[in-house]
């Protein structure tokens, strides 16, 4: 768990909420990372359309990664996968384009959560088979499938993702963590413990306040803090994970107004220096 990826939203520089591509150049992204020390880097599949469409080809992506000593690609992030009508449609042209970027880029897993909408109108019964059919497609491309506890969706705690995932049967499935919606649900890490650690097939850095600020969408979106800065107790957390076997890189997602607000080198270094201070001292436990 010594290496770090850096999460897209992380040093995108824009919200999640604005539904667009960074401003900021893909190559200057990847360097700062880099020269932070992050051994990886993170793409949403919108930032990824929008810099085909700007003339950058997959080799010459591919090669920027590379050429900045980039060892683990993160690839995110699927909605409306459970969905029919347009919707639907629209989540299985980026569901192809995910596959696309895990092939090209050399991801071994693309992400979601559950039902966002309002009142999580889609049942269980229905997402579990919905979910199901998409490992399968998944796995004919060679991609693993993480489920993250999204802490508003009708996916939203550790026992739901695990319902999701072991009731799909799907061996390509597994269980992407996030601290800040682990947190917003009252997790208790220990239970992390119970579950095997091959089904962890992410996990993501922040943290939080101890008080939610506005509602769990806001509070997620506009005020997460850097790891260690809040009451999550991540280095608990990352403790606990290492106890349990997982060795994977951890990434860290930092999605802030204060973060946003950051030069791109900062927001990089920062984000960088407060995780890596959390998980040297989960690891020296």
């Amino acid at each position: 768990m010594t290496d770090l990826i850096c999460s897209y939203y992380t040093v995108a520089g824009v919200s999640p909420a604005a539904a667009g591509a960074s401003l900021l150049p893909f190559e200057d992204r990847v360097r700062a990372c880099a020269e932070a020390g992050y051994a990886g880097v993170g793409m949403h599949v919108r930032d990824y359309l929008a810099l085909r469409r700007s003339g950058l080809s997959d080799q010459t992506l591919a090669a920027t990664l590379r050429g900045h000593g980039m060892r683990h690609v993160e690839v995110e992030f699927l909605v409306n996968w459970f969905a029919d009508g347009e919707a639907g449609e629209r989540s299985r042209r980026d569901e192809e384009t995910l596959h696309h970027m895990a092939e090209a880029l050399g991801a071994r897993v693309m992400f979601l959560t559950g039902d966002l909408a309002p009142g999580n109108p889609m049942s269980f019964d229905r997402l579990l088979e919905k979910f199901a059919a998409l490992c399968a497609r998944a796995a004919e491309r060679g991609v693993a499938v993480g489920v993250e506890p999204c802490a508003w969706s009708n996916v939203g705690d550790l026992d739901a993702a695990l319902r999701l995932v072991q009731g799909s049967g799907a061996k390509n499935a597994g269980l992407f963590l996030d601290l800040w919606h682990l947190y917003r649900r009252g997790l208790d890490y220990g239970r992390l413990r119970a579950v095997p650690p091959g089904l962890i097939l992410g996990v993501q850095l922040d943290d939080a306040a101890a008080e939610v600020q506005g509602g769990l969408p806001e509070d997620c979106l506009d005020h997460r803090l850097l790891p260690g800065d809040g009451a999550a107790g991540a280095a608990d957390f990352v403790a606990v994970l290492a106890e349990i076997g997982v060795t994977g890189p951890l990434s860290v997602e930092v999605i802030s107004n204060a973060q946003r607000a950051r030069p791109l080198e900062e927001a990089a270094r920062v984000s960088y220096r407060a995780a890596r201070a959390v998980v040297d001292e989960a690891l020296s436990r």
